[in-house]
């Protein structure tokens, strides 16, 4: 039995942590980690890194933490589009295709991504240190992104990140007015904020 094997696993490296987690907790785990070893590994290593020495985890650590692919694929997209880097906006973009996103999921996860950036360059500027806004933000930024997302804030201040979310809003309104073409017009809009973000 493949959630035997799972559940085995989890168990093995969160006791070796300490970490304490309650039955309806454990079984969310294992019902969100696929029969993959491999790559329950890496999940589970995962968890065990938010948790820490000793720590515990909830059943919202765990919802945050093993979103679904296209939750982390969009914020991929988002990720590209901050970093100005348009190759890997084109593969994160085919990778959301690909998970079933559609263009306004796609424009709305991009909004929520510059909108913790604006909040978090929001509290970088009364004072505080970019990785503690990055951590403090709610809900929480998934763990892969924090690096990342601490490094945008050297770009992307108050100002820039609030003409970044108009600009979303006016591809969102676009997309709305049913065109046939959504997917050209989500590309073409997150291109050009990718430019934006490169000059």
């Amino acid at each position: 039995d493949d959630s035997g094997t799972i559940r085995d696993l989890v168990q093995a490296s969160f006791a070796e942590l300490s970490i304490n987690v309650d039955r309806t907790v454990m079984d969310m785990i294992v019902a969100k980690l696929g029969a993959d070893r491999a790559s329950s590994r890496r999940e589970i290593e995962k968890l065990a890194l938010m948790a820490g020495q000793g720590g515990s985890l909830s059943a919202k650590d765990i919802e945050d933490a093993l979103e679904d692919g296209t939750v982390l694929a969009i914020d991929d997209v988002a990720s590209a589009v901050a970093d100005g880097d348009i190759v890997r906006l084109q593969g994160a973009i085919t990778k959301a295709w690909s998970e079933d996103a559609n263009p306004v999921m796609v424009i709305r996860g991009c909004h929520n991504y510059f909108r913790s950036l604006l909040i978090a360059a929001h509290a970088v500027s009364t004072g505080s240190a970019p990785a503690m806004a990055i951590k403090a933000l709610r809900p929480p930024v998934h763990f892969k992104l924090q690096g990342r997302m601490t490094a945008q804030l050297q770009k992307w201040g108050h100002k820039q990140a609030m003409a970044v979310l108009d600009k979303l809003q006016d591809i969102e309104l676009a997309l709305k007015s049913s065109s046939p073409n959504d997917r050209v017009i989500c590309m073409q809009g997150l291109l050009g904020l990718c430019l934006r973000a490169r000059s």
